[in-house]
């Protein structure tokens, strides 16, 4: 991800605009391919992290807001993978152990080579091996020079919904398999969203932006950015953002799919957060009457707005699906409305698992008095709901 000092943007009234680079661009394409083969070769060179700055050192100086090398460094230092010296080897002791030495000797007058030779042989390993300058490549996730700066200009758009108070997507026509996708993106992230149809019948999306909720919002903000690359995926989209800009006013982002940015999502399971994969492994052990069922059908959920489930399971006795939706920290706000439909749509099969951080005594309360019905539906979890815990409501 971007840092704010890297991300460069135009205003036009309120409206902020992304400085966009060509990704056909002759220079910029040699200028991608230049700095992706250092990176090739300090991989199968096994070079420092020391080392591998070093190679930048010069090339730094020529950055602009349309030859963003330090970007796109940053961009290729995040697909770079280092390894720290051997975990066998105490380095802390192995220093505190050089040094006693070297201070007995300096008590004792400077020595000569031979005598120092004799005390301190030619060292098996560096001593500051554990150090981070230290660390040494050891794999690089390769791609095109076209790619990277495919990768930068979506990058930009990421960086700016880092301080968004309010994002809304709206989907045009689109393939049902590509629409389901980017639900499962909307879910898997954990992101607080609002779900209905424009007048015209196209899918509006309101998400809340990090600038927009109380307490911690790093994560919630990360979600959100990495979350984008999906919109980017679909034949038809438009967004507008709601952002505070560096000097705290705010501005407005619109994008649409004539933007020319293109998704680095390829392969869908390669997000899925690992708790989830985790989840789906466990489960598929542990229970034998029921099974997640792969596609996650999109719900009514009263006054013309829609639930997307987080996971879905068919008992497999009779084919009977329930659906599971999870209610984090940052969902309190949307948890009331979901009960009180729950208690009139008695016969929903839907389950709700809910956050313990969200879990305080008003909310016990309004539980216990005013949806009883809703309540026996739920269950709490921390952080990701086990699979027992689960379980045990499918089968109550």
């Amino acid at each position: 991800m971007l840092t704010s000092d890297l991300v460069h943007t135009t205003r036009s009234g309120t409206q902020i605009k992304p400085c966009f680079i060509d990704t056909q661009n002759r220079d910029l394409l040699v200028l991608a391919e230049n700095l992706i083969q250092l990176c090739r070769k300090a991989a199968s060179g096994h070079r420092t992290r020391g080392e591998f700055q070093d190679e930048f050192t010069g090339i730094r100086n020529s950055d602009s807001k349309f030859f963003p090398v330090n970007a796109l460094l940053k961009l290729l230092e995040e697909r770079m993978e280092f390894c720290s010296g051997s975990e066998e080897t105490d380095y802390p002791a192995l220093r505190s152990e050089l040094f006693l030495k070297s201070a007995e000797l300096l008590r004792n007058g400077f020595p000569d080579e031979n005598e120092f030779r004799a005390i301190f042989p030619e060292p098996t390993c560096d001593p500051y091996g554990d150090l981070p300058e230290f660390d040494r490549a050891s794999g690089f996730r390769d791609l095109t020079s076209r790619e990277l700066l495919e990768r930068y200009n979506t990058a930009l758009v990421q960086a700016i919904l880092l301080k968004a108070d309010k994002l809304t997507v709206v989907i045009g026509e689109t393939e049902p398999s590509g629409l389901r996708r980017m639900l499962k993106y909307l879910k898997f992230f954990r992101l607080l969203a609002e779900i209905s149809k424009t007048s015209t019948g196209a899918l509006k999306i309101d998400i809340s932006g990090p600038f927009s909720l109380f307490g911690p919002t790093r994560k919630y903000a990360l979600n959100l950015a990495s979350f984008f690359p999906a919109v980017i995926r679909l034949e038809s989209w438009k967004l507008r953002a709601e952002v505070k800009t560096r000097s705290g006013s705010s501005a407005v982002l619109k994008l649409d799919n004539t933007s020319g940015l293109v998704s680095h999502y390829r392969h869908f399971s390669a997000y899925v957060p690992e708790e989830i994969k985790l989840f789906h492994r466990l489960f598929s052990t542990k229970s034998t009457n029921w099974e997640i069922t792969g596609d996650t059908p999109v719900l009514l959920a009263g006054n013309g707005r829609y639930l997307v489930p987080d996971l879905s399971f068919k008992r497999t006795s009779d084919g009977q699906l329930i659906h599971l939706e999870l209610f984090h920290r940052w969902h309190r706000g949307q948890l009331e409305n979901r009960l009180e439909y729950l208690e009139r749509k008695k016969d929903l099969q839907l389950i709700i698992g809910i956050d313990r951080a969200i879990c305080d005594e008003e909310l016990n309360e309004i539980l216990t008095k005013k949806y009883p019905g809703a309540m026996a539906k739920t269950f709490r979890f921390r952080d990701f709901p086990g699979v027992d815990t689960v379980l045990r409501k499918l089968n109550s």
